[in-house]
């Protein structure tokens, strides 16, 4: 299995009032990738750090590989079900996003993944 790498930073600012401060986990170039099976071990990890938020830096997908739609389409969703999840799209997002689907195959495809994404509570940062 392949592994991933938790790193954690504070800080600090005087813009947050809650004294128990304000937590997120950053997803960044998963690339499609899963830990266990449907994500499992990723998410018993977020899950335990116990989040605010979730925030996503993009390259969750290979933007010619539908399957890392599918992946990366299930994980987000599940995570939506718990946290608010907002998503800046990453250079494999933002070349589907502004291609054409008569022109790339896989265009429309993930016009259908942002779909589902939003309809799951994901705010998507274009």
């Amino acid at each position: 299995m392949k592994r991933f790498k938790t790193v954690h930073y504070t800080i600090h600012s005087n813009k947050i009032k809650d004294a128990r401060g304000i937590r997120f986990a950053v997803l960044a170039d998963l690339h499609g990738m899963e830990f266990g099976p449907d994500n499992r071990k990723l998410l018993e990890t977020i899950h335990r750090y116990r989040p605010d938020g979730i925030l996503i830096a993009g390259d969750m997908i290979v933007r010619n590989d539908s399957a890392s739609l599918k992946t990366a389409s299930s994980l987000l969703r599940s995570l939506a079900q718990q946290y608010p999840v907002y998503y800046a799209l990453g250079n494999h997002e933002y070349k589907l996003y502004r291609s054409n689907p008569e022109e790339n195959e896989f265009a429309g495809e993930y016009q259908e993944y942002e779909n589902e994404l939003r309809e799951a509570g994901v705010e998507i940062l274009h």
